[in-house]
């Protein structure tokens, strides 16, 4: 039997993504004729669009290496928003770019992609899902799958899912990312480290060596980092293969947060 567009509601929301809406002809029409989000890769657009269309949708190892440009996807103001908007939307239903497609949505806040992710998460629950879904709506019983599925990611869904968690100010999160400093991989407990002093507004090892690269592009002076004095930082230690002295930097780590207030925020500013 044929599948209706009653049946699956993607289908429909792909005829309603590809008609021209009033007052956005432009993007409508670049949208229908395009079959890939690098075609938007135009020199009318911005630097910040531009990074975000190679960063989310990179083709090869050294463009997927640098990460999510997510700041510069939440920065887009007016036509550029609405475009990235719809390319996401259109990218939600593929498998190549569907997990880059469900983290900018939540980031953009985009109401229009609520009820496509609400089915997303019915039929598979999801950690990325659950992430943009307490971003638009922050429902509490997105935490409690959020922390369902953390425990499921691979390593570096683990890593990815890190990096997103450090800008929501919330105890839960905390706890979460607290959960991952006793993770069996050095470099996830590593990484939950870094930003759980980053959410409580604390200096961290890879701030320090960002500050002390820029100072050097800044004077022309040789970078200096005291690799001892580093190694002796309790994120650092916590990659330590030997239980005692990882145990130990979780203690120091978990004690320098404590009742200190958190500096996140709700999502990226």
């Amino acid at each position: 039997m044929a599948e209706s567009e009653s049946t699956n509601p993607l289908k429909s929301f792909w005829r309603w993504l590809l008609r021209k809406p009033a007052g956005d002809k432009q993007s409508s029409h670049e949208t229908a004729k395009s079959s890939s989000p690098r075609d938007f890769l135009t020199d009318d657009k911005s630097a910040e669009f531009r990074e975000f269309i190679i960063s989310y949708f990179p083709e090869n190892w050294a463009e997927a290496k640098e990460g999510h440009a997510d700041r510069q996807l939440a920065s887009l103001q007016g036509a550029e928003r609405e475009l990235a908007e719809r390319i996401l939307l259109a990218e939600l239903d593929g498998h190549r770019n569907q997990e880059s497609a469900i983290r900018g949505l939540g980031l953009l806040s985009s109401h229009a992609a609520i009820g496509l992710l609400h089915q997303k998460l019915k039929n598979s629950p999801s950690f990325d899902v659950a992430l943009a879904l307490w971003r638009l709506e922050s429902d509490p019983q997105m935490l409690r799958v959020m922390a369902e599925q953390a425990r499921l990611l691979t390593v570096y869904q683990k890593k990815s899912a890190i990096v997103q968690l450090r800008d929501i100010s919330h105890q839960a999160i905390v706890i979460m990312l607290s959960e991952f400093l006793r993770d069996p991989d050095k470099s996830v407990r590593y990484n939950a480290a870094q930003s759980l002093l980053y959410m409580h507004g604390l200096p961290n090892a890879q701030d320090r060596m960002e500050e002390s690269m820029r100072q050097s592009e800044q004077t022309g002076a040789p970078c200096r980092i005291d690799l001892a004095a580093e190694r002796c930082l309790p994120e650092v230690r916590i990659m330590s293969e030997t239980p005692a002295e990882r145990n130990a930097a979780i203690e120091e780590l978990i004690a320098a947060i404590a009742n200190r207030p958190l500096h996140g925020r709700s999502g990226i500013a």
